[in-house]
């Protein structure tokens, strides 16, 4: 499954939702459109479905940058964290997504 971007700019808070896989090429589109977003920025995470290591990556610097990431998964969570690396250049999510 490839990645969607949905982007909301309603209100005073612009939210972008992923759906899918983060990974490849879809991390450059993703990076490009938090970038074009002024903060508070909202990453709604609720369906993604795994991460490369660079996908994870991107979102921890999105969250440094000030971004607030939401819905995470716990296992995106516990990756998010540093606490545990992507196995084999990605991470899964166990709901199955």
């Amino acid at each position: 499954m490839t990645l969607q971007i949905v982007v909301r700019d309603a209100g005073h808070e612009p939210v972008i939702e992923l759906h899918g896989w983060l990974r490849g090429p879809e991390i450059g589109e993703f990076q490009d459109a938090c970038s074009h977003r002024t903060l508070p920025l909202r990453i709604d995470l609720e369906n993604l479905s795994g991460a490369s290591a660079d996908g994870i990556l991107a979102l921890r610097e999105q969250r440094a940058r000030g971004a607030v990431l939401t819905g995470a998964s716990p296992y995106i969570e516990l990756l998010l964290s540093g606490r545990q690396k992507p196995a084999a250049g990605e991470a899964g999510n166990p709901k199955g997504h």
